[in-house]
């Protein structure tokens, strides 16, 4: 029989079901199957197509006793000496999740997400990069004016593009998605470039009025902001509450002061952006509602190697074992956002003895982070999009993508360096 399929991980699980299920038919009728490099039948089925393997295995471990050569028929299917499936560990993990293990992550509700997320949620949490860059321009002093809004416009757009072109390569990207993420670009584009205009226009000549260590609006623009960027890591930008930010300006921060000019052009100028935000974020938030399901807060991965002195390290406290499944690999738990990035961190201090092998039904991790000019990625990873970051200082924002069974390794070596490694700011969770 000859088939045509994707390669993507979706197509390659309903491969494995159908075939497994034509395989039952195939034994019923007292036939059998070619082996194909895809060995998505079980241990069972197997044992009854070819039921001299086990002759096979034993010549194999007479003439090979420490399995120096191998490939994927003998990890999947060779039995120990005492004829039992050996358990998997990290120093020798099988390149695919053997058919009894996927079955049982078969039956899990929520556990399988779709690959091209892993890509592009980058563009989205590159707003969340700019925003926090922002925060900290403020913070630090400088003039709104000065901050480079096109800039970060464009960095959106560019993210995206190389980030849908990756992703595309390996799988379909849904039509929600790609509607997402130009409803967020075309409402940044616009935000970004009225605040461009404003500030770069009255903005700056209200500058010039500003007294020594600027306004109190100022500062509470910085604090607003810093509060904006904070939420947008864990939650969704438009449940942070703006209406909320724009009492506060009219409530807590003194009517009267030094640079009085300064002061009520800040006033304005922000009571402005938080009523506008607050009706935008209003109408986003009814949209969302009613057209998504509220999302997972957890995901989950399989590693190979887990026990249980890892659960009691207080540094892993976030990731909780939820299922052992077949020949030994774990079914992890780990909240999302910051407490996935700190577990994976973490857990890479243990890279000798723990590895992953997919997280939620796929092989591909994508992180980013901030590295000095002139660092080169791993040779295992993938460079998708590199910039300069929003915040002006002399390093780039990098988006990697790795195998996931490669992940930890790379966390490790990249903490183990010095100053001119890799400063993870995410890893995406799918």
């Amino acid at each position: 029989m000859y088939y045509r399929q994707g390669t993507d991980p979706a197509s390659q699980r309903a491969v494995a079901r159908w075939t497994r299920e034509m395989l039952d038919t195939v034994l019923a009728s007292g036939g059998r199957w070619y082996l194909p490099y895809q060995p998505h039948a079980t241990r069972a089925q197997f044992e009854r197509g070819y039921p001299r393997a086990s002759q096979l295995f034993a010549v194999k471990r007479r003439v090979d006793p420490t399995d120096k050569f191998t490939n994927v028929l003998w990890d999947m299917y060779a039995p120990d000496a005492r004829g039992n499936a050996p358990a998997i560990d990290a120093a020798r993990m099988p390149a695919v999740l053997q058919a009894e293990a996927r079955e049982q992550l078969d039956a899990r509700q929520h556990y399988y997400r779709n690959e091209s997320a892993e890509y592009l949620t980058h563009a989205e949490w590159d707003l969340v990069y700019t925003s926090d860059a922002y925060a900290r321009w403020l913070a630090s002093g400088n003039r709104p004016s000065a901050f480079p809004y096109v800039r970060s416009v464009g960095s959106f757009w560019r993210s995206y593009r190389a980030a849908e072109r990756a992703a595309s390569v390996r799988s379909d990207v849904p039509v929600g998605t790609h509607v997402m993420l130009n409803v967020i670009g075309v409402s940044t584009a616009i935000e970004y470039g009225l605040k461009a205009m404003y500030e770069s226009s009255l903005g700056r000549a209200a500058e010039w009025t500003e007294p020594a260590g600027g306004v109190a609006e100022e500062k509470y623009a910085a604090r607003v902001a810093a509060d904006y960027a904070a939420l947008i890591a864990e939650k969704e930008w438009y449940e942070f509450s703006f209406s909320h930010a724009l009492r506060g300006l009219w409530t807590d921060v003194p009517l009267t002061g030094p640079g009085m000019i300064r002061k009520w052009e800040r006033r304005f100028a922000l009571s402005g952006e938080y009523a506008v935000k607050a009706m935008y974020a209003s109408l986003i938030a009814m949209g969302t509602s009613s057209a998504y399901e509220p999302d997972q807060l957890t995901r989950e991965l399989v590693v190979a190697g887990w026990n249980d002195s890892l659960a009691r390290d207080p540094a892993l406290a976030a990731m909780t074992r939820v299922a052992t499944l077949d020949r030994g690999y774990s079914l992890l738990r780990v909240p999302r956002y910051t407490p996935y990035r700190e577990a994976l961190i973490a857990l890479s201090a243990h890279h000798d003895s723990v590895r992953l092998a997919e997280v939620s039904g796929n092989g591909v991790v994508t992180l980013t982070g901030l590295v000095p000019e002139g660092w080169v990625a791993p040779a295992r990873a993938t460079v998708i999009t590199a910039y300069p970051d929003a915040g002006g200082a002399a390093r780039r924002r990098v988006l990697l993508a790795l195998p996931a069974r490669e992940l930890l390794d790379v966390l490790a070596t990249q903490r183990g360096r010095s100053a001119g490694g890799l400063a993870v700011d995410h890893i995406y969770d799918y």
